[in-house]
């Protein structure tokens, strides 16, 4: 193994270019969906970017089955907002059919994001209704 353009995330962790031979390890970890492409600056983020978007197109990894309900009832869509701080400390909101940006919302288990029956269920959960979803009930 061999480590190249070591640097700390926002968090502290270390990030770096991991290659194996001449194969990066990133890239082929990105490719089966099997990671996530944060966006660490590198000289290889745009083919990293490019690799994570293939997975995604392709419902590879964690890009897949974890994203759709197990239970066709529950359609209440749990989203915790990334740009608001760390994924565990973000704003978690729930949106249900009829909210403006319902359709554009995507669950991300992997991320903590789920699914819900009922409002009640989403709120117990430490979800808030979204503000597009107000004086809307599920």
């Amino acid at each position: 193994m061999t480590l190249s353009e070591l640097k700390a995330d926002r968090y502290g962790r270390i990030m770096a270019l991991v290659y194996s031979g001449k194969s990066l390890v990133n890239e082929k970890m990105l490719l089966s969906g099997w990671a996530r492409w944060d966006g660490t600056n590198n000289n290889l983020g745009d083919q990293l970017k490019l690799a994570s978007n293939l997975a995604r197109e392709k419902a590879l990894g964690v890009y897949g089955n974890c994203r759709a309900s197990d239970d066709k009832n529950c359609v209440i869509k749990g989203n915790i907002e990334k740009r608001s701080g760390a994924t565990k400390g973000g704003v978690r909101r729930y949106f249900f059919p009829g909210c403006s940006e319902y359709e554009a919302v995507v669950v991300e288990k992997e991320l903590g994001e789920d699914w819900f029956c009922s409002e009640m269920e989403a709120s117990k959960a430490g979800y808030e209704k979204a503000g597009n979803c107000f004086g809307k009930n599920f």
